[in-house]
């Protein structure tokens, strides 16, 4: 997964695993130095990305959204509390999002790196 698209996924989770109803603007990474700017909208259960920086939609209901930057699905288990699994169909490959408040990681067993991310 290309690093705008895994902002956008790590975006998706951080916002789906806020229990305060925040709404969130962006997400820092930290790999790539720059905040991306999305929009979150989650209408009884369908969600709603745009993704400024890409210019795409990633839309869905849990467990599978779609995204139109790629024009495949990315399918999402919830582990636990804190953590998701996701498989990208782009790709063929899973990530492992972690999510701690604010606070974001992910494991992407394509490349077999971490990234940080951190919702704003």
């Amino acid at each position: 997964m290309d690093n705008s698209q895994r902002a956008t996924v790590a975006f998706l989770c951080g916002c789906l695993q806020d229990k305060n109803g925040t709404i969130h603007s962006s997400i820092y990474d930290y790999s790539q130095g720059t905040h991306v700017l999305c929009s979150y909208t989650n209408n009884g259960g369908n969600v709603s990305i745009f993704d400024y920086r890409r210019s795409c939609f990633l839309t869905g209901r849990y467990p599978s959204f779609y995204d139109y930057g790629v024009s495949q699905y990315v399918s999402l288990t919830r582990v636990n509390d804190n953590l998701y699994n996701v498989f990208d169909y782009h790709t063929s490959f899973y990530m492992s999002v972690t999510c701690r408040g604010n606070q974001i990681s992910v494991f992407d067993y394509e490349n077999g790196q971490y990234f940080s991310y951190q919702l704003t």
